[in-house]
């Protein structure tokens, strides 16, 4: 696996913002998604760009969804490229 770790600050109650396929958005509209439960464990406020689907390329869509104050960006998108042979 390959990931960027730029230090991050730390902050009471960050911003995030979510960016995904299927393994993140869930199958169903009121599935339990791990970034459901981090908001519900952690209090952070969460913005959910995920969807069924999704792909490299979708992700630029996906971004402009989130607002642009968030404080990080998780990513995990890929699998539907994978699956369907895309570059």
């Amino acid at each position: 696996p390959w990931a960027i770790t730029p230090a991050v600050p730390r902050t009471a109650s960050p911003t995030i913002g979510v960016i995904g396929d299927s393994v993140t958005a869930g199958l169903n509209e009121d599935d339990s998604t791990w970034h459901r439960m981090l908001a519900a464990q952690t209090g952070w406020q969460i913005h959910d760009a995920s969807r069924q689907g999704a792909t490299l390329r979708s992700a630029r869509d996906q971004l402009a969804l989130l607002p642009n104050d968030v404080d990080l960006l998780l990513m995990e998108i890929g699998g539907n490229d994978l699956l369907e042979g895309l570059d």
